[in-house]
């Protein structure tokens, strides 16, 4: 839809000019998806939250509202999560009542991924090793830091095969997993 590029574009704009934005993007349709993210790659400072619900809830609360079709939620649910997004963190919205304890979490992911520029590569291969993180997760981490960078110099850019070796990485068995920097970008 043109509204919705216009509106993904609009919020380049302004994370482009510095302005610190927290959306909430009802990614249904993979165009749409496909859309926002080719906006904000390679912006700085990007933190993706999966939200998930439990289709009962969602059924149980479609019927309390009223004001919609029902079956709405259920074809949204099928649809919102199934475009191979890579979340920094997935949150269950199924319990209200965790409301504060989503929020912590989210807040502790953050301050984890913004720290991880600061960390050592051993530091990195046990968060890689414990799956605290994804390498996937955490090359991405390390190319927007690099597409963000102004340096002066010619920089050979390879993140092709990179996301090809770091997925590979991340689909490996447990017993094949081995290395000291398993995972860490260099």
């Amino acid at each position: 839809s043109t509204l919705l590029r216009g509106l993904h574009r609009g919020w380049k704009a302004h994370v482009d000019c510095g302005t610190s934005l927290l959306v909430d993007a009802f990614l249904q349709d993979a165009e749409w998806a496909r859309d926002l993210m080719d906006q904000i790659k390679g912006a700085d400072d990007i933190f993706m939250v999966g939200a998930y619900c439990d289709i009962d809830e969602l059924v149980r609360r479609e019927k309390q509202r009223g004001d919609r079709p029902l079956g709405l939620s259920r074809r949204s649910s099928e649809l919102v999560h199934t475009h191979g997004l890579e979340y920094d963190i997935t949150v269950d919205l199924t319990d209200t009542s965790l409301f504060d304890e989503n929020v912590e979490k989210i807040l502790k992911a953050l301050s984890e991924k913004k720290s991880l520029h600061a960390k050592s590569a051993t530091e990195l291969a046990r968060l890689v090793a414990s799956k605290k993180i994804t390498c996937s997760q955490l090359l991405e981490v390390f190319i927007d830091r690099v597409e963000s960078s102004t340096i002066n110099a010619e920089v050979l850019k390879g993140y092709d095969r990179a996301r090809a070796r770091a997925k590979q990485l991340d689909e490996e068995e447990e017993e094949e997993r081995k290395g000291l920097l398993r995972g860490v970008p260099c």
